[in-house]
């Protein structure tokens, strides 16, 4: 073999594995939005409290609520028993929720690894 085709191919093999692996992780976060999921134990009080799977969250006017066919809605969709999956940053010794999904009856959190039931 030619020495010089074996150094290219040699300096091709990290390249095309980094952008397989990138391609890879894309599509995993494509299959949903969110990085954590449950039910609403209680909904959202006049102080923006609302409890997922027994986790003391806080909602704001700035929380994005989305239905499960992507139409925008508003915190009072996170009802008491409904499947949700969101997104939240820490700030203050709180939790605040940035965006929420608002799941189907049907939504299987088992299928997804890394989210809460």
């Amino acid at each position: 073999m030619n020495m010089k085709w074996i150094r290219a191919l040699l300096m091709a093999l990290p390249v095309a594995a980094l952008t397989v692996g990138s391609s890879i992780a894309a599509d995993s976060s494509d299959m949903h939005p969110f990085d954590s999921a449950g039910i609403v134990d209680e909904s959202p009080d006049g102080q923006g409290v609302v409890i997922i799977s027994d986790s003391v969250l806080y909602v704001t006017k700035d929380t994005i609520v989305r239905s499960s066919s992507g139409k925008s809605g508003s915190t009072s969709a996170l009802s008491k028993g409904t499947k949700v999956g969101y997104n939240s940053v820490a700030q203050g010794g709180m939790r605040f929720v940035t965006d929420a999904w608002i799941l189907p009856a049907n939504f299987n959190f088992a299928e997804f690894e890394g989210l809460e039931d």
